[in-house]
C-alpha cells in the first residue's frame, strides 16, 4: 500500500516505497525528492525534470540531521517547478523531523506547531530523541525560545521495555 501525506503546499512526507512510485510522483506533480532513506542507490522512476536530494544519515540519535536542516530548507524553498516530496524508509524518524525543521524556517512555525501540523497528517512519526533535541536546539537558533521540552519516560513495547523522549 502507497502511504504520502500532505504537510503544506507543495511539500509531502512519505515512506521509501511510495517515493519509488512514479504514479504518486506523477499525480503529486513532484519535481523534487528528499532522500534521507540513508541509502545510496535508490532507484527513482526516470521522470523528466525530477530532482534528488540524498541526506545521507541514518535512524541513530547522534546523526547529524541538523547538518541538513538549512540547505535542504533552501532548496525546498527554490522548487517552484513543482511539489516536493520527503522520504525516508518509513516516513515516521528522519523525514518527519525534516519536514518539522522546514515547517519551522518556512513557515514560521514553532517546533510544537510543526509537530502537530505533521502528527495531524501522518498520526504515526515518532523522530528519535537525537533529532528531537537537534529539532529543538534548531527552533532556539531561529527563534530564541523552545516551545517545547523532553523527558525521558519508559515506554513498554510489545517486544521490550525501552527509554523514549516525550514532548511536553
Amino acid at each position: 500500500m502507497l502511504r504520502i501525506w500532505f504537510v503544506s503546499a507543495g511539500l509531502f512526507l512519505s515512506d521509501l516505497d511510495s517515493a519509488v512510485s512514479e504514479a504518486v510522483l506523477r499525480s503529486r506533480k513532484v519535481t523534487l525528492i528528499v532522500n534521507c532513506s540513508g541509502l545510496d542507490h535508490v532507484t527513482y522512476p526516470r521522470i523528466p525534470g525530477l530532482q534528488f536530494i540524498h541526506v545521507p544519515v541514518q535512524d541513530r540519535p547522534h546523526e547529524p540531521l541538523d547538518h541538513y536542516f538549512d540547505p535542504v530548507c533552501e532548496r525546498i524553498q527554490q522548487n517552484r517547478s513543482g511539489s516536493t516530496l520527503v522520504h525516508c524508509t518509513a516516513g515516521r524518524s528522519r523525514s518527519a523531523a525534516l519536514v518539522m525543521a522546514v515547517l519551522m524556517r518556512s513557515e514560521g512555525l514553532s517546533l510544537r506547531q510543526a509537530h502537530e501540523r505533521v502528527l495531524d497528517q501522518r498520526p504515526f512519526i515518532r523522530p528519535n530523541a537525537g533529532f528531537w533535541r537537534q529539532l529543538q536546539d534548531y527552533e532556539r537558533h531561529l527563534f530564541r525560545t523552545s516551545s517545547v521540552r523532553m523527558v525521558w519516560s519508559s515506554v513498554n513495547t510489545d517486544t521490550s521495555l525501552s527509554r523514549t523522549a516525550v514532548m511536553l
